[in-house]
């Protein structure tokens, strides 16, 4: 039995790692990158570079661990109860800790989901990009993409003021969509 974010669950760890165009996006969106509340210290130190991270030993969902500025997730557990981090991220952001964020979802029918969540993602900018991302691996110490390729497509959610960025930025890697009732 494998713990993820809380949640006890009969399936291995599924790590998989952001595409590097997918954190490329982010970082302009974002500018920088204050926080990844789920990664491990290889992943910053080769994609993310974030100020503070969050590993899963660490469980970037404890309540006692503060999220602050600019933050980028990539849920842990493939589709495996990303709505916390998404929830985690928007009570932060509304009670004015977190600036903004991007949210990598690994399955696009998170955007279906989560009309039942809280906090429905399709009421924020997101991107749907044009191919299916290749997500990496850890393999002896080193990233690499992984050999077996995921059959869904992502989505990528964004959380802030600054809209522009976001479409500028991952326009080349999608279709973007911004709803009416932008929150």
């Amino acid at each position: 039995m494998t713990t993820i974010t809380g949640f006890v669950t009969d399936e291995p760890d599924q790590e998989q790692y952001t595409p590097p165009e997918i954190v490329i996006a982010a970082k302009d969106t974002l500018g920088t990158i204050d926080l990844d509340p789920c990664t491990t210290e290889l992943v910053n130190k080769v994609f993310i570079r974030a100020k503070y991270i969050y590993t899963k030993e660490q469980n970037g969902l404890n309540r006692e661990l503060p999220w602050q500025g600019k933050v980028f997730i990539n849920p842990p557990g493939g589709n495996k109860h990303p709505q916390h981090f998404w929830e985690r991220l928007i009570i932060e952001h509304v009670n004015g800790n977190v600036h903004s964020g991007v949210f990598l979802a690994f399955n696009i029918e998170h955007l279906q989901q989560s009309q039942h969540w809280t906090y429905h993602l399709g009421h924020y900018p997101f991107c749907i990009p044009c191919r299916k991302l290749t997500f990496y691996e850890e393999s002896r110490g080193v990233i690499v993409p992984r050999k077996i390729h995921s059959g869904m497509s992502s989505a990528v959610i964004y959380v802030g003021k600054n809209v522009n960025r976001f479409v500028n930025a991952f326009s080349n890697i999608g279709d973007v969509v911004i709803p009416r009732n932008t929150q």
